[in-house]
């Protein structure tokens, strides 16, 4: 008789049984025992889809085998990780627990989220990997209750609510329960001047002669889309203006200012447009044809948002973030059944024109633009009516984030620091240098958390570098294809490593048998816990910190603070040689190149 207890199991299937995962304890499942401990609508099973195996094909793997379907039981004797033809081959047999959660869906495949944890990579023996699947799903307790109240407020979504990508569940939410193939229609090419894509172009009027010349140039461009959504933007003059002393450039992927490396003094404020595209859809009515209300309804799950936002229900608030930040990707999707290339199009190019028009306010009210992005700007001095005005004329609503400065090497590579003194934005580059948590996902992170200390709060690089005391600090990861590392192929999916001063190559060879270093002294970390922590070349990461600094502030700042770290007695490295790029005075790594 089928057991009706709640329960939540990790597991993943194996050659041999279901390696399974509860509480402290991993046991290998004959399969006739799994069965037994499957057949039970309230357990939820943890698991990690492997190889090219979707969600679905793995929760079909398991189900087959533990009915003792005797081909999916010779699959996986054969092939610890089938591939997806040969599973989708599988007779169906019926799901016997409640649902299925996978890995994937949540933090993408194995061996990266591992990598982004500071995990041991996973081995390919099934008790160690089902141990690490449920480290990594004891972190996920926030994701997990977003699906389970996406799950409760649309019933319709089944097991797509645990199952799908964000880009399907906000297309299954929006259709409302209508079938995607009665919705989906054939694309037909299209080829447009944007001024009749968009049509009433006086709604973009703008003061500025400036302005005015970008504006125009967006309208005069021609775009063309195909059946498969490839879109192009042609422009008849220049793809880059200049505005307000900034030159900015405009393109399908958005609007993009031409950032100067240095430090920028304030005060600052950042104008970002809260959820911009799902906005601009809802206040410009823009809809595909196959779905005339699709405006309609992204504004209802906008206003539902804000609804939760101040009631303080945060879980409903970013389950429908999840959704509302999804819904314009579909547009440009062309297996989706919203996808439509000319609205797409609507969208990007709205948007530019609507930031071009906010630029315009905020020059004419005295400020000084600094930076522009996709969907926002950052301007010195008080922009606050002429905010207030665009935000009135667009029905789009703005966020406000002071800052006392920043310092960058390009648009979006920054950090900025608040008007209490600490860092309000870290970003590309920059990026987790505020956060020990936070850092950890980076590749290398120590680099970017010297930094910010040394720019926002003016301590030593050094001293951080020195004091960093965990290996994940150190570590950076990449995608292990074409890799070999001392002459020898890379195994596994991804490779995890270290600068130090015993380590070997690691090159990256192409199909056409060109071959690049990736570190010229690398050593592979499979588990950080395990690292020697001393073989760390910490001079290494010092002078990448210090070499950021310089691309910043333009000084020989990464040279002093190595001579700090490594003593009088220092050895000049034959890996540290003067960078010959105009402009730059750093100091680089021969050989050590892309950090992940």
């Amino acid at each position: 008789m089928p057991r009706t207890t709640e329960a939540l199991v990790t597991a993943l299937p194996a050659a041999g049984g279901l390696a399974v995962q509860a509480g402290t304890q991993a046991r290998l499942l004959p399969w006739p025992l799994a069965a037994q401990l499957l057949d039970d609508p309230g357990l939820v099973l943890q698991t990690a889809s492997a190889g090219d195996c979707s969600p679905w094909d793995t929760e079909r793997l398991i189900a087959a085998c533990a009915a003792g379907d005797g081909a999916a039981l010779r699959l996986l004797a054969a092939c610890p990780q089938p591939p997806r033809r040969a599973v989708q081959e599988l007779a169906r047999h019926p799901r016997r627990w409640r649902r299925t959660l996978d890995l994937e869906v949540f933090a993408g495949d194995l061996a990266a989220a591992c990598c982004r944890a500071g995990l041991a990579l996973p081995v390919g023996e099934a008790l160690a990997d089902v141990a690490l699947v449920a480290r990594l799903f004891a972190g996920l307790g926030g994701q997990v209750a977003v699906r389970d109240r996406l799950a409760a407020a649309y019933p319709h979504l089944g097991d797509a609510a645990w199952s799908a990508t964000t880009g399907q569940l906000a297309e299954r939410i929006v259709l409302d329960g209508a079938r995607r193939e009665d919705v989906r229609r054939a694309i037909a090419p299209g080829d447009l001047l944007v001024a009749e894509l968009l049509g009433e172009a006086a709604r973009f009027r703008v003061r500025r002669a400036d302005v005015q010349a970008a504006a125009d140039a967006i309208l005069g461009c021609r775009v063309r889309w195909d059946a498969e959504g490839r879109l192009e933007l042609e422009y008849p003059q220049a793809w880059s203006w200049a505005v307000g002393g900034v030159t900015v450039g405009f393109g399908v992927g958005g609007m993009h200012s031409s950032d100067p490396a240095g430090l920028v003094e304030g005060p600052l404020v950042d104008l970002d447009v809260a959820s911009y595209y799902p906005s601009l859809i809802a206040a410009d009515g823009i809809a595909p044809p196959q779905l005339a209300d699709f405006a309609l309804r992204t504004r209802a799950l906008l206003r539902r948002r804000l609804e939760a936002k101040r009631a303080g229900d945060g879980v409903t608030a970013s389950a429908l973030k999840y959704v509302i930040n999804s819904l314009y990707g579909q547009l440009g999707n062309s297996r989706s059944a919203l996808f439509s290339p000319a609205d797409a199009l609507r969208v990007v190019l709205t948007g530019q024109l609507r930031l071009l028009q906010l630029i315009d306010g905020v020059l004419e009210a005295g400020c000084a633009l600094i930076s522009a992005n996709t969907d926002g700007i950052i301007v010195r001095g008080d922009p606050a009516a002429a905010a207030a005005a665009w935000e009135s004329a667009t029905g789009l609503a703005l966020e406000r984030t002071p800052y006392r400065r920043l310092w960058r090497t390009s648009v979006n590579d920054y950090v900025a620091q608040g008007p209490d003194g600490g860092v309000a934005k870290a970003k590309g580059r920059f990026g987790g240098g505020d956060e020990d948590g936070s850092a950890r996902r980076a590749a290398a992170p120590i680099i970017a958390r010297a930094v910010v200390d040394r720019l926002v709060h003016g301590r030593d690089l050094a001293a951080t570098v020195a004091r960093a005391d965990a290996v994940a600090d150190f570590t950076c990861w990449r995608r292990a294809r074409g890799l070999q590392w001392d002459g020898a192929p890379v195994p596994g999916p991804v490779v995890r490593w270290v600068v130090a001063a015993r380590g070997r190559p690691l090159v990256q060879s192409t199909a056409s048998r060109e071959t690049s270093t990736v570190a010229a002294h690398a050593l592979l970390v499979p588990d950080p816990a395990l690292a020697e922590l001393a073989a760390i070349d910490r001079a290494w990461y010092l002078q990448e910190a210090g070499r950021l600094v310089d691309q910043v502030e333009g000084t020989t700042q990464g040279a002093r603070q190595l001579s700090l770290l490594e003593g009088p007695e220092a050895r000049p490295g034959p890996r540290c040689a003067r960078s010959g790029a105009a402009g730059r005075r750093g100091w680089s790594a021969g050989g050590a190149g892309s950090r992940g």
